[in-house]
């Protein structure tokens, strides 16, 4: 987590320190309920969310115990400001396992731990540190970080609502694909490190009663309520239980093995179900920031300039005078897949029948100098149309995905996807030239228009096909909607200008008087008349709305206007 939330979170502890009476609330126990079929212990430590009091978790845990067939004995440390700062958690979970056992909680119950929202990112890093007799984490509206993305020690079930509008849906989608359609056993990730988005849910359902004022603020209004929240959380939560006490209980043995190992089967079928409703679910997610966005947290991307062997051919432009060393990597991604639909539309060829264009992306920090890379055609067609032939344009184009400020938190809070795609294409006038018009003149074909603007409407019509029946009904009723505002040049005609000349979004009123979300685009052209020597000549840039940011404003930041809780 940032420098500075752990710098707050650590002066909430020191004012812990000298005012102990600083704790907003008690801390919450409730013993096992009696007469459970199962003679089997399993305790539970909650940390809350941020300026969630302990006690608002009562309903939850109360239908949690009920759902469990073993006895279930539940703690929530209260922490001072209702914030779970570091500093704080071991004599926290000390105190709180102690008073259970103080109340008659056998000493060999199987240890989980639960946490929500900032609590499950504090709890994750604790336990990493504290894995030892631990059975599992269920983590609520939040996800493992990418820095335990490779290997964590502890089972974790990881959940978070449909409408959650703090862990937003998208990186729950990614936690999925990492976790479970990434695993190499599937068995083995849906039995111990399960990720599941809850239909209908939002944030402050774990919780009940009024959200903090950032929750109010972000969070989205669910369409189940919290009875039928609570039932689908406390469900999973059981299962997920039930299954890793038995491991524990099967390496232990004991009496109650056979008939904790029929409740852990019961749990699986819930879990499967779950699992294949989210993967249903996260279909048009992992399109949108895997295909057509590129992701770089869902998987790494290739260098051009060491071609790797899963890529297709992409000579480089300009050309370099040292030979290109292969990689051996196959795990990476080649290009962003959208930009091919660009730079179709860039060349605006489409109605030429003998004419098809062959584009090959690749992903450069578009900042680079040593060495440059720059879009390039590749082929002439013009001899080959007038007489008749078909004929296909090979060009090579260049994309960098650029990523909020906040993305290095990693908290869900902010865009999972990229801010803008940094796309250098061909100009049209050079496509032109090279095809149906040997006298295109850059004024008409690229400066007078507005093409960027319509590659981005391109990229938003696109993201609401590929949004679920549900989520474009729910856009279409309560969702903010996207307009393409006209192009604009930077104040400089010059490349680095163009570079941070960022793409622009803002709340204005539409044609019918309704707040739409204006997105502006900054182009920059340079002609064939450029000096040959620059090997800047005839290009098109577009900052590029990427399809995974359009579906994102669908899914999640689109209905805060409307269907916000807070709205």
């Amino acid at each position: 987590m940032h420098s500075c939330v752990l710098l707050a979170l650590l002066a909430l502890a020191a004012v812990q320190l000298v005012v102990p009476a600083a704790r907003a609330s008690s801390d919450v126990l409730l013993p096992a309920l009696p007469g459970k079929p199962l003679d089997v212990d399993v305790s539970l430590v909650l940390f809350q969310g941020a300026q969630v009091p302990a006690d608002r978790y009562l309903p939850f845990i109360r239908v949690l115990q009920a759902a469990c067939d073993f006895r279930l004995w539940v703690a929530v440390p209260a922490f001072v400001g209702s914030v779970p700062a570091p500093p704080e958690l071991d004599s926290a979970v000390r105190r709180v396992e102690g008073a259970l056992q103080a109340a008659g909680m056998p000493t060999a119950a199987h240890r989980f731990f639960m946490g929500h929202s900032l609590g499950g990112a504090m709890l994750q890093d604790w336990l990493a540190g504290h894995p030892e007799g631990v059975a599992g984490q269920v983590l609520a509206g939040a996800m493992l970080l990418r820095k335990h993305n490779t290997t964590y020690p502890v089972p974790t079930l990881a959940m978070a609502g449909e409408l959650d509008g703090l862990m937003r849906v998208t990186r729950t989608a990614e936690g999925f694909w990492r976790f479970v359609m990434g695993a190499p056993d599937a068995a083995v990730a849906a039995r111990d490190f399960p990720v599941v988005i809850l239909p209908g849910a939002n944030h402050m359902q774990w919780a009940s009663g009024a959200p903090p004022p950032l929750v109010r603020a972000r969070d989205l209004r669910a369409e189940v309520d919290d009875d039928a929240a609570h039932a689908q959380m406390a469900g999973l939560v059981a299962a997920f239980m039930a299954g890793q006490a038995h491991r524990a209980q099967a390496a232990a043995g004991g009496a109650a093995r056979d008939s904790l190992a029929r409740a852990a089967a019961s749990g699986a079928d819930r879990l499967d179900a779950a699992l294949r409703w989210t993967r249903d679910f996260v279909a048009p997610i992992v399109t949108a920031f895997v295909d057509l966005e590129a992701n770089v947290h869902w998987r790494p991307w290739c260098d051009s300039d060491h071609p790797a062997p899963h890529c297709p051919f992409y000579p480089a432009w300009p050309l370099q005078k040292a030979p290109r060393t292969p990689s051996p990597d196959t795990a990476c991604t080649c290009g962003v897949g959208f930009t091919a639909t660009a730079m179709a539309h860039m060349a605006g060829v489409a109605e030429q029948p003998l004419l098809s264009l062959h584009t090959v992306d690749a992903i450069h920090d578009v900042t680079d100098t040593r060495p440059f890379h720059h879009p390039h055609l590749w082929a002439n067609c013009s001899d080959a149309l007038a007489s008749g032939r078909a004929c296909t344009l090979n060009l090579t184009t260049v994309t960098q995905p650029v990523y909020d400020t906040l993305d290095d938190w990693d908290t869900g809070f902010t865009h999972a996807s990229a801010a803008e795609l940094r796309t250098k294409m061909v100009s049209r006038q050079i496509v032109f030239k090279n095809s149906v018009d040997a006298a295109a003149d850059v004024a008409t074909t690229d400066e007078a228009t507005s093409t960027c603007a319509e590659v981005n409407a391109l990229s938003y019509a696109l993201a609401q096909r590929l949004a679920s029946d549900t989520a474009r009904a729910r856009f279409a009723k309560s969702g903010q909607p996207m307009c393409m505002a006209p192009d604009r040049a930077p104040i400089v005609p010059a490349g680095p200008a163009w570079i941070y000349s960022g793409l622009k979004f803002r709340d204005v009123a539409g044609d019918d008087g309704a707040t739409v979300l204006e997105v502006t685009s900054t182009k920059f052209i340079t002609s064939d008349a450029w000096p040959k020597w620059t090997d800047a000549g005839g290009y098109h840039y577009c900052k590029v709305l990427s399809p995974a940011r359009a579906l994102e404003w669908i899914y999640v930041d689109g209905l805060r206007l409307h269907a916000g809780i807070g709205s």
